[in-house]
């Protein structure tokens, strides 16, 4: 039986900066014999609801001004630039090396693991984007398989037209790149550096720059160095850069995935050693672990949802726990291979199969 529910949708939250996860205890689930999900081997389907947090923040400690959120719940506080990152207190938390690679534990047992992973390569008009990583331990081996970016930020938006700004659109009429500076003196085909009118909006944690050519946007490269008005890339550029030529950067990114609503299920085929990843009924991963013996979830052990069980304390452990961020709306494992799911807004297991089922959207109590 369903039930239909309207009103505010509600979930268990994990805000950012919290120390907090879910643990599934073993002792009270044995009675004679391991019941549910502990010791049963072979095929299974995870499956969970949830709407991600942004560790990333807002800016980054760099000689650019940029917006920065420190009252929010859902978006890590960005850090002042004129301060010194190690003195903000969400940098001892997670500190911005960290974020960039920060796993965030949806599910951890000793013979499965799975992870939203941060992979971004800085955070400067960069939300988190996430991936989902998941490890599995058959028979003595170990593997990791990760999906590619399943959540992204946004990084487009309807185009207005300013004075200041009167380019960037693409034939949609979405403002994609935002014109930053332009390029000062031509530059010849297979240079890596060429000199710029400004450098006020440009930064060199692998930031990436583009051309306008038509409705079309050429990445020119990423940026590693800044010396008075010229930039080196990491690379060459295969192309010319002509004088005044207009440089861009991408568009505003905003994590609109703060306020959405995601599934993710990760499917085992025992027969097949075959492993699925599927976000909102579209699989995004397809592959086989190497052990052909039988999956099996450890007995006399507590599962986590939300960290990896540490519950460590200090500095910098949030990296160290693993610490998800965001809301969990649902969660199951039922004993079957499922790729083909009804709907992504709820979850529905087959109650015969049904190993664990979690659900935390009730009113208050």
């Amino acid at each position: 039986m369903f039930e239909t529910l309207l009103g505010k949708q509600r979930a268990l939250v994990f805000p950012v900066m919290c120390n907090g996860y879910i643990e599934m205890d073993y002792q009270e689930n044995y009675v004679n014999e391991a019941l549910g999900l502990w010791g049963n081997s072979g095929n299974f389907t995870f499956e969970t609801t949830i709407t991600p947090y942004d560790i990333n923040g807002l800016g980054q400690h760099s000689a650019t001004t940029k917006a920065s959120v420190t009252a929010s719940k859902k978006i890590m506080p960005g850090i002042d630039t004129t301060g010194t990152p190690a003195n903000f207190q969400s940098n001892k938390y997670l500190s911005v090396a960290n974020r960039l690679a920060h796993e965030m534990t949806l599910f951890h047992s000793t013979s499965l693991k799975i992870f939203l992973v941060n992979s971004t390569s800085h955070t400067e008009n960069q939300p988190a984007e996430y991936k989902i990583k998941v490890t599995m331990t058959i028979d003595g081996t170990t593997e990791s398989f990760t999906s590619p970016v399943a959540i992204s930020p946004e990084k487009e938006k309807r185009y207005s037209y300013l004075a200041s700004n009167r380019n960037g659109f693409d034939k949609f009429g979405n403002q994609v790149y935002e014109k930053v500076t332009q390029v000062d003196g031509a530059v010849s085909a297979g240079s890596s550096s060429f000199d710029v009118d400004s450098t006020a909006r440009l930064h060199t944690d692998s930031q990436k720059v583009f051309i306008r050519s038509g409705f079309d946007f050429i990445e020119v490269g990423s940026i590693t160095n800044i010396s008075s008005k010229t930039v080196t890339l990491s690379a060459a550029y295969s192309g010319a850069l002509a004088d005044n030529e207009e440089v861009f950067l991408e568009a505003s990114a905003e994590p609109n995935y703060i306020n959405g609503f995601f599934h993710i299920a990760v499917a085992y085929n025992e027969t097949r050693n075959l492993i699925k990843i599927i976000v909102n009924g579209r699989p995004i991963l397809t592959s086989n672990h190497s052990s052909s013996s039988t999956f099996v979830f450890d007995e006399d052990e507590n599962f986590y949802i939300g960290a990896n069980g540490n519950g460590e304390l200090g500095e910098n452990k949030a990296s160290t726990n693993k610490q998800f961020m965001g809301e969990l709306h649902e969660l199951a494992i039922t004993d079957v291979f499922r790729q083909e799911f009804p709907t992504y807004r709820t979850i529905t297991p087959t109650l015969n199969n049904t190993l664990v089922y979690m659900r935390f959207e009730e009113v208050d109590q």
